[in-house]
């Protein structure tokens, strides 16, 4: 009787291995396909491919000289990126299962034009009127206005030093004309006013039915700005200074996600995020990170004149808003999703990792990653890098006028602000030589604002010289490290037709 079951048993493993392969070959076919993509423009470039699966995670590289590739990868959601010759494009796809063919056509896109605005800025940045000022966001006092080199000197700052500090709202660019909201506590009020670079306040204009204690937030929309409360629960647009404010109609969120995270614009939409988390507050500021997804849950309620619509999200976000005009870009814990609200329900679209900020800028969404910055066209779900960190890191970004700014940490812990012009391509990567100064040992400090670079030698401790009975630095010293830094600035090819490089040692 063993012997019959034993026989048995072989020949049923015998007729079911087969099978079980079979059905492994089968479920395997129908979870996967090609990607199949060609470069319009990478002709005689070396390229860099790049799949990358819904996690964010890089699944697969491939260096090639080839325009052309074709990679069998897993059915779903994928992001192809390719990189060459500073150019790059990547694209949000979903691929085919049972071998099918997943077609992406790439076109190269050149980074965008940069420039230094400024040396330390706070968190907050508003660029405008070749002007950048700064200040701590939520905290009086702090605000900063940081001014332009000249010939003779480096860019410098003026802060404000002690109390009473400008009861400031925010910044708003007013048909090109840079405009303070500032609050007036003894009359309830609030005004706008003209500013200028020593922080003088002028041409005040008293916003009506606008009080102190309910309007603390601005931002700009349409042609003016709009002001709101921090529950989020009064909303007035302004098309002017002097105009009658608009209440847009808004409506309580659940009892749930009652906690006010942040109000956000694009195009004539606004948008308003809640969640139920505690203490979470915004979690991209600096110095206020976090690791591991957050737990709990959101709403995010969209608003016009007449209406409002509100969408319930399993998962807590902490900062994020519209970036489209049926597009949400949420974030929790470094971690970006994107929802499609065109049919009336949140409909997950993909995600991206190590996702800092998004903004909505010039009707794309601007995405500050950990090591880069990119544009994502929402319709399309393609786009490019604009700016790539290089040695610096990342500590804040804000929208401008024809672009953004962007706060990096340089190479020696110091801030500096970048007015990244997404009209305009990239066409020297001065950043990325200003830090390969900063490299060097023979370089103490360099200050860089527009076209003018400052250099501060590294040239070690004074000696006492007997003859002039005075501390002087070394003349040999001197000579080797001004050779070194003249070569320096060669070897990294900084146009000095260009750029007005200023070295106390002489040229």
């Amino acid at each position: 009787m063993y012997q019959l079951n034993n026989h048995r048993l072989i020949t049923g493993l015998k007729v079911l291995t087969p099978l079980l392969i079979l059905l492994f070959i089968f479920v395997w076919i129908a979870s996967h396909g090609f990607i199949d993509v060609t470069v319009e423009n990478g002709s005689g470039k070396n390229l860099t491919y790049k799949v990358l699966n819904q996690g964010g995670d890089t699944v697969a590289t491939i260096e090639s000289a080839d325009s052309h590739i074709k990679k069998i990868a897993s059915k779903g959601t994928a992001q192809i990126t390719v990189d060459g010759d500073s150019k790059s494009y990547f694209k949000i796809t979903h691929t085919k299962g049972f071998l099918g063919v997943t077609k992406v056509v790439a076109s190269l896109q050149s980074e965008k034009s940069r420039q230094f605005v400024g040396n330390n800025p706070h968190f907050c940045m508003h660029y405008g009127q070749d002007i950048l000022y700064s200040y701590d966001c939520s905290e009086p006092g702090g605000l900063t206005a940081h001014l332009p080199a000249t010939a003779s000197t480096p860019t410098t700052t003026f802060t404000e030093k002690e109390p009473p500090y400008i009861p400031l709202i925010g910044f708003i660019d007013a048909g090109g004309t840079n405009k303070v909201l500032a609050t007036d506590d003894e009359e309830n009020s609030v005004s706008v006013y003209d500013i200028d670079p020593d922080l003088r306040l002028t041409n005040a204009a008293r916003l009506a039915e606008a009080s102190a204690s309910d309007s603390q937030n601005v931002l700009s929309y349409k042609s003016g700005f709009i002001i709101y409360n921090h529950g989020l629960s009064k909303i007035a647009y302004y098309e002017s200074p002097v105009s009658s404010p608009v209440s847009i109609k808004t409506i309580s969120p659940d009892e749930k996600t009652k906690n006010p995270v942040g109000l956000s614009v694009y195009g004539d939409g606004i948008g308003a995020l809640f969640n139920d988390g505690s203490d979470v507050g915004d979690i991209g500021l600096e110095g206020n990170q976090t690791t591991g997804t957050i737990a709990g849950s959101s709403q995010f309620i969209t608003y016009t004149q007449d209406s409002a619509k509100s969408y319930t999200l399993n998962k807590l976000y902490t900062s994020g808003g519209l970036c489209g005009d049926t597009k949400l870009c949420l974030i929790n814990s470094n971690v970006l999703d994107v929802y499609d609200i065109g049919s009336g329900e949140a409909k997950y679209v993909f995600s991206m990792k190590d996702v800092q900020r998004v903004l909505p800028v010039n009707g794309k969404a601007v995405i500050a990653t950990n090591s880069k910055v990119m544009v994502l066209d929402q319709e399309s779900l393609s786009g490019s890098t604009q700016f790539s960190y290089g040695s610096g890191q990342y500590c804040g970004i804000s929208q401008s006028a024809n672009g953004y700014v962007l706060c990096q940490i340089t190479t020696k812990d110091n801030n500096v602000a970048l007015y990244i012009n997404t009209s305009q391509q990239n066409t020297d990567s001065i950043d990325k030589k200003i830090y390969g100064l900063l490299q060097s040992p023979d370089v103490s400090d360099v200050s860089a604002y527009k076209n003018f670079i400052y250099i501060s030698p590294n040239l070690g401790q004074p000696i006492y010289n007997l003859s002039s009975g005075e501390y002087e630095y070394d003349p040999a010293i001197k000579a080797s490290t001004n050779k070194n830094i003249n070569q320096l600035i060669g070897r990294l090819g900084i146009n000095t037709s260009r750029y007005t490089v200023i070295n106390p040692l002489g040229n």
